[in-house]
């Protein structure tokens, strides 16, 4: 099993304000995770790596906690987003406090994903892209979007007036599950509270790989310019996730590698992507 992560600037930003983070921890679990800092919000590239960082101290440090979430196959309690995330929050809101920073610089999607044993377990607070690539090449897609363009952020619980705000703007989560490599119309669901994670869980067994990315994934385009005009094209995401995850061998930075290569090669036709980018990857294997 190998893990890797990456991240880019968008074409529309002076500052990351993406981060991800990879590991792995002595009881066997394994996780990968993605933040997504908000554009209007100040500090954000700061805060998404305080919060990263925050989860990740977290599960080094209470690891035999962790392994209860896999009591099961395909159930999972309550554990993970009560137990943990929420104080995880409230815990980055320290670090905050002590740099002196406005607790809206935790204003940041969270998406992560955990492997014990045979089990998979995916959380993501906030909007991003979660792919899964099994062994027979199929490969499945969820994305995770929010009607009124603002996603669920954890930082929302550190306030209550601005939690009640957000929840008078936005009414509902979406999600849309769809397979890579057809053209079919996605399957999509609904979620009446858009502040409560989203969680999915499945086993490994079948898996090649398990890739989250920030929703810069959804920002590609294409332009073309002529003596006459200039013409910008959105990518489509299916595209996207194809090149990658694409990877040619899983040793060391692959991800890093593979995200080189794919924006010099698509650089070349004109591709460019306007939002920040993270990509982090548990691939199952040698």
């Amino acid at each position: 099993m190998n893990t890797d992560c990456a991240i880019r600037i968008g074409s529309s930003h002076s500052v990351c304000q993406d981060y991800a983070r990879v590991g792995s921890v002595a009881s066997g679990i394994t996780f990968a995770m993605v933040a997504d800092g908000c554009s209007s919000s100040e500090d954000t590239d700061i805060g998404a790596r305080i919060l990263l960082s925050v989860v990740e101290r977290t599960i080094k440090e209470y690891c035999g906690k962790w392994t209860k979430c896999y009591s099961t196959r395909y159930s999972m309690p309550n554990f993970s987003e009560k137990s943990t995330y929420y104080p995880c929050i409230r815990s980055a809101s320290r670090v905050v406090d002590n740099l002196n920073l406005n607790h809206s610089c935790l204003d940041s999607t969270f998406f992560i994903v955990t492997t014990h044993k045979n089990t998979f377990k995916v959380v993501e607070f906030g909007d991003g892209v979660f792919v899964v690539k099994y062994k027979d090449g199929k490969i499945q897609a969820t994305e995770i979007e929010y009607p009124s363009g603002y996603p669920g952020y954890l930082s929302y619980y550190l306030d209550d007036d601005r939690r009640d705000e957000y929840l008078r703007i936005e009414k509902r989560a979406i999600t849309k599950h769809y397979d890579v490599n057809t053209d079919k119309d996605p399957i999509i669901m609904a979620r009446n509270n858009p502040l409560d994670p989203i969680v999915f869980t499945g086993n490994i067994s079948d898996c090649e790989s398990i890739s989250i990315m920030s929703d810069g994934a959804k920002s590609f385009c294409s332009k073309e310019i002529t003596d006459t005009s200039k013409t910008v094209n959105q990518i489509d995401t299916r595209e996207v996730i194809k090149e990658l995850i694409a990877f040619k061998t899983t040793r060391g930075r692959f991800v890093e590698r593979r995200l080189n290569k794919f924006l010099t090669e698509k650089a070349k036709e004109g591709w460019y992507h306007y939002d920040d980018l993270a990509v982090a990857t548990i691939f199952f294997g040698k």
